[in-house]
């Protein structure tokens, strides 16, 4: 579904992704897989429709083999995000939030309801910024909602 297998074949069946290796965190949403990699950075690939991608658009990334009638994409690192450990993007997979080694988080994607928790205006954001909440040890995203638990075990839901 819109190359979240990050192949171009469309065989249902177990394959490595190209190019992806020392991943420690996944997350898949429709359509949609983002990985971090041991060395903290964030790769993404797959459905770029709410701006999954953290590019600055909302267009799908250039096809893996030139089949310019598919979707499919090859993984893309996220530019910016440095130092992650985890990443949650939900089930449906419109926006995306990554945990960093300090606490502190990094979203982009849809938030139309206020899911990034950054205090954005647009319904689209297309590149990472940091939701206003500092201290995390843990996070998660679902639907149209972002949850996260502190350092001092307190949970915080937006």
């Amino acid at each position: 579904y819109y190359g979240a297998l990050g192949r171009v074949s469309k065989t249902f069946s177990v394959g490595q992704v190209a190019g992806l290796s020392n991943v420690v965190s996944v997350s898949a949403g429709r359509g949609v897989s983002t990985v971090v990699k041991k060395d903290g950075t964030v790769w993404v690939w797959g459905s770029n429709f709410q701006g999954q991608f953290g590019n600055g658009d909302r267009t799908n990334a250039p096809v893996q083999g030139g089949l310019s009638n598919e979707v499919e994409t090859f993984p893309q690192q996220v530019a910016g995000i440095r130092n992650a450990v985890s990443v949650t993007s939900g089930i449906m997979g419109r926006h995306t939030i990554v945990l960093l080694k300090d606490g502190t988080l990094r979203g982009w994607g849809n938030t139309d309801w206020g899911q990034l928790g950054a205090g954005a205006s647009a319904t689209f954001q297309l590149t990472p910024v940091i939701p206003k909440i500092t201290g995390v040890k843990a996070v998660f995203a679902v639907y149209n909602n972002s949850y996260a638990i502190k350092n001092d075990n307190t949970f915080w839901a937006w």
